[in-house]
Order: structure tokens, then sequence, then C-alpha cells
């Protein structure tokens, strides 16, 4: 399945390409004008290449599981009453779902079982929407958090 960023860089190359014939057959002959429409399609097959390699670096099946660590530790257990007693699941939890939007962004529905104010351990669900940065692969960036208690 395609992203919106995707079928974008699709439209943009069919409609260079079809530039690229139609100014080729207006004048085949001009050589400024065969050059202007490779140069055109050459451009959107680098853009469209560009887009493809960063959704393959971005969607890589390690991400995922990032993505709910990062979620988990740096975004959800400063939140806690009591962090150091929080007890969080693993990836394949059946309550835990990654899912990759696009553009390095990922939506983390998980839960923490932690102690509240009176002691008492409780769990609670938390949906997590962060995105990775794709100049710094170590940078991650909360976009939302919801308690979906």
């Amino acid at each position: 399945m395609l992203t919106q960023k995707a079928k974008s860089s699709l439209i943009r190359l069919i409609a260079r390409e079809i530039a690229f014939e139609f100014l080729s057959d207006l004048r085949p002959d001009n050589a400024e004008y065969r050059r202007k429409a490779e140069n055109y399609r050459q451009a959107a097959e680098t853009e469209a290449e560009g887009e493809r390699l960063v959704e393959e670096h971005c969607k890589g099946r390690w991400n995922g599981v990032e993505a709910l660590v990062v979620s988990q530790l740096d975004y959800i257990k400063p939140r806690l009453r009591s962090p150091s007693t929080a007890d969080f699941p693993g990836y394949t939890d059946d309550e835990v779902s990654v899912t990759f939007l696009n553009d390095c962004t990922f939506v983390v529905r998980t839960y923490v079982d932690a102690q509240n104010a009176f002691g008492a351990t409780i769990r609670t669900r938390f949906l997590v929407k962060l995105q990775r940065d794709i100049d710094n692969p170590d940078a991650w960036r909360l976009i939302d958090l919801f308690t979906l208690d």
C-alpha cells in the first residue's frame, strides 16, 4: 500500500514522463527541449527513489520495537506517580500494537502496571504517537500521548 507522499511522487513522475514525451514529440530536433525533459524525468526518479528509501528505513522491523520501547521509557514512565514500580508489556503482548503511518511516524498502543498514590497496582492504557527523526535516527519526537482509561 502506497502512502500519500508516495502516491504524490508517482503522480509527479508520471506527469513528468508525459511532459518528456510531449516535449520530445513537440520538437524532436530541439536539443534544449529534450535536455530539459530528460532533466525533469531524472529529477522525478531521484525523488521517488529517495522517498522509497526513507520509507524502507523507517518501516524496518526493529523500528516498531524501538517505537514501543521509546514510548514506554521516554514518554510514559516519566509521567507515572511511582515510575520505579512500572511493569511494561513486551512487543508480542496481545494488548500491544505498533502501527507505522508514514513519514517515520508510529502509533503505539500499550499499557503499564504501576502503583498509584495509594500503593495499589493499577493498569493504565496509553496511545502514543511519535516520529523518528530521519536525519538523526537516534532521536524521536513525541506528537501525542493519550491515556485510554
